[in-house]
């Protein structure tokens, strides 16, 4: 399945079984895919789940003054510049 470019990936592997088996939606999340209150809603639901469900992303912190060394770093672990 091809995902956004701007999201650092050009693909993302979904298994067969999980998609038979449950009743998921994919939506897209760039302009006009969705209305704004349909992804506003989506993201508060996201961030609501996130810390009883204990999600976590796998991130490096990179002070913002290395953004030049680090703006070709590979997508994983997602790179997160830092201010201050």
């Amino acid at each position: 399945m091809k995902a956004a470019i701007a999201s650092g990936e050009e693909s993302i592997d979904l298994p067969g079984a999980g998609l038979r088996s449950s009743a998921i939606v994919l939506m897209g999340s760039g302009f006009k895919s969705v209305g704004t209150s349909a992804l506003l809603e989506a993201i508060k639901n996201v961030f609501e789940a996130a810390i009883p469900a204990r999600l976590r992303i796998a991130t490096k912190t990179i002070p913002l003054s290395e953004v030049e060394e680090h703006w070709g770093a590979p997508g994983k672990p997602r790179v997160v510049f830092t201010v201050g």
